[in-house]
């Protein structure tokens, strides 16, 4: 049972949570059923590592303000040199701190041009057609234990689109940042991207974690592109000795 993994209130409070927040069916349906199998599925076989020691259970799955808008970021909140690795000058930048939006912005000739950079919640429930065929259809959630809390529990994701025809020249970014606040806590968090026939663009996914603070981090990344796109993804992971 996934209650035995997940402590059971904080697994009615999820539910309980996302119908308040306004989630479309389809998902909230997907989620229950992704919690479902987290009790049922086997930890992903990991080589030269016993994923059954990450010890899911003993993480906080329900943060507080679980689906809320992250408050005011600054990058003095980055521990060392962190700060140092935020984009500058983005034609459009996505940016979640601690599991919640804090920006999601896009230059308007690209915006012009159909490109859409948000919030995957937002756009589940505002562009369901570019979002439902794609979502957890290359990471299914009966793949592994792992896979099936992501997709349950993911609190926040990043969602690109890019029309066909469409070429980008700058890079796009999405930035995850983890604080030295999240002692005890666990973040789900997700990308989706989807590209449209003959589209062309780069996408920088960078991720940057404090050291030395005891966090479980899962994060799914699909990319889906249509004949004749081209997509650079490229990831940084800077930092995070204590997350796993």
């Amino acid at each position: 049972m996934a209650t035995e993994l997940l402590h059971a209130a904080e697994a009615e409070g999820l539910i309980a949570r996302l119908r308040v927040l306004g989630e479309p069916k389809w998902l909230l349906n997907r989620r229950k059923n992704a919690l479902a199998r987290v009790g049922e599925l086997a930890y992903p076989h990991i080589e030269k590592y016993n994923a059954a020691n990450l010890r899911i259970e003993e993480f906080s799955h329900l943060p507080e303000g679980f689906g809320d808008r992250a408050p005011e970021f600054a990058k003095q909140e980055l521990a060392g040199s962190l700060s140092a690795f935020l984009p500058t000058k983005a034609v459009a930048e996505f940016l979640a701190a601690d599991g919640a939006l804090v920006r999601a912005e896009i230059a308007p000739h690209l915006r012009e041009q159909g490109v859409l950079l948000l919030s995957l919640r937002e756009a589940a429930s505002k562009r369901p057609e570019l979002v439902e065929p794609y979502l957890g259809t290359a990471v299914p959630d009966k793949f592994d234990r792992l896979s099936a809390l992501s997709a349950a529990l993911w609190q926040e994701g990043a969602f690109l689109y890019v029309p066909p025809g469409v070429e980008v020249a700058e890079p796009l970014e999405i930035v995850w940042v983890v604080t030295d606040r999240n002692e005890g806590l666990a973040r789900h968090t997700r990308t989706l991207v989807v590209a449209g026939r003959g589209s062309r663009f780069t996408l920088v996914e960078r991720r940057l974690f404090a050291d030395d603070v005891r966090v479980l981090t899962t994060h799914v990344a699909e990319v889906f592109a249509a004949d004749g796109a081209q997509v650079s993804y490229q990831v940084l992971h800077v930092g995070g000795r204590g997350a796993r």
